[in-house]
């Protein structure tokens, strides 16, 4: 049975070193929706409306709930449709595009995993890791995968994958993986974790940051994880979703935690040098009182944004010389929508507006933090979308 809360929609993990700089060349929107398991193509016009590419359905059922992309592939994981999944306790797929000159979607790579709690590649589009944590007895597997994807396809397991170190499954102590990240310098592997022993949990929300190997392979913890959201476990909107943001003296990680019965954002710092959590705040409630799990930062590492997983986003401030949050007043945008991301020159933002079955782009002005409404324009996507990223191959 899988022990992680099924999710409503799904993080954008968008982050970048700082300062942004002037991005050039091609951009590309991909869109998953959840209707009917297809993925959506659009071309990004100068001024920042779409141009509907077309559209490819995902393999075997396979929902495209996560979508990560970066260099020239775009790497989607998801359960199993249940009309695919009849009598089955779980079961999930990852796959992966390669992103052609004209943007369009290649032929796809495919590889069976049983759970899946997050999908996501390293900046340069050569390093893919998933992670999975399920009690599942028909397929059980508490470990995380990797895979070298330079050639454009999941055919290349990393030395060890998957790995399972940080988890004994013969006597159920350890941790259960859930949200992963990759640093911007590519020296280490983010995870949001739950503490087990003897197959209960003693703790979630815990935060554990793993070495990565020459050869790409995970290595060993750090450090023991620890509590990244004090007193608080990680059950927010939509699961354990975790963001980065690039400071001049370190990385802020941002994940929701429950205070009560609302979702909060849990900040802690990270030594980017030695990967040692140095501090870990308590969670930011927003003045405004809204319930929200963080979903992305803008590329300047300036503004993070954070869901209340029904179609409001919350734009924070994200303190540069030790990563805290403030809200600035006005800063409560209806855009119809769970999931979005910027574009890569920060000018724009693209939300995958599910009850719409559209994907809308909204002008960002990052001196301000602040979204023009209403939209520049929308396009129809599919049924249901619930994830949106943005590359540029």
């Amino acid at each position: 049975m899988r022990t992680s809360v099924a999710f409503l929609f799904v993080t954008i993990f968008l982050f970048s070193s700082f300062p942004v700089t002037a991005a050039a060349g091609q951009q590309y929107v991909y869109v998953g929706n959840a209707g009917n398991t297809s993925i959506s193509e659009f071309a990004v016009n100068s001024d920042g409306n779409l141009k509907t590419l077309g559209r490819v359905i995902s393999p075997i059922c396979g929902t495209p709930t996560y979508l990560s992309t970066a260099g020239r592939v775009l790497l989607a994981a998801g359960n199993y449709t249940p009309t695919c999944n009849s009598g089955e306790l779980g079961g999930a797929l990852i796959y992966l595009y390669p992103i052609l000159s004209s943007g369009t979607l290649g032929a796809v790579s495919q590889a069976f995993e049983n759970d899946v709690g997050d999908a996501v590649l390293d900046k340069t589009g050569r390093l893919a890791f998933t992670s999975a944590a399920s009690f599942n007895p028909h397929a059980f597997q508490v470990s995380i995968n990797g895979w070298n994807v330079s050639k454009n396809n999941l055919k290349t397991p990393l030395p060890g994958s998957p790995y399972a170190f940080f988890f004994n499954s013969q006597t159920g102590d350890g941790y259960l993986p859930y949200a992963l990240q990759v640093a911007t310098k590519d020296d280490y592997l983010y995870g949001v974790f739950s503490g087990y022993s003897g197959y209960n949990e003693t703790q979630a929300g815990l935060l554990g940051v793993m070495t990565l190997l020459p050869d790409g392979g995970v290595g060993t913890f750090v450090a023991k994880p620890a509590v990244g959201c004090k007193g608080s476990g990680v059950t927010g909107v939509s699961g354990p979703l975790l963001v980065l943001a690039n400071l001049k003296s370190g990385t802020a990680t941002y994940q929701p935690c429950l205070s009560g019965t609302k979702n909060v954002v849990g900040v802690s710092i990270i030594n980017s040098s030695t990967g040692i959590v140095t501090k870990t705040y308590n969670a930011f409630e927003p003045p405004s009182g809204m319930s929200v799990a963080p979903i992305a930062v803008d590329p300047s590492g300036r503004w993070l944004v954070a869901s209340n997983g029904k179609g409001k986003i919350d734009i924070l401030a994200i303190n540069q010389a030790n990563g805290s949050l403030t809200e600035p007043p006005r800063h409560i945008f209806s855009v119809g929508a769970s999931s979005v991301a910027f574009n890569h020159t920060n000018k724009f933002l693209y939300a995958a507006q599910t009850s719409k079955n559209r994907v809308a782009v909204y002008a960002f002005n990052p001196e301000t933090g602040s979204i023009t409404l209403p939209a520049l324009g929308t396009q129809l996507s599919g049924p249901s979308p619930t994830v949106v990223v943005v590359a540029q191959p």
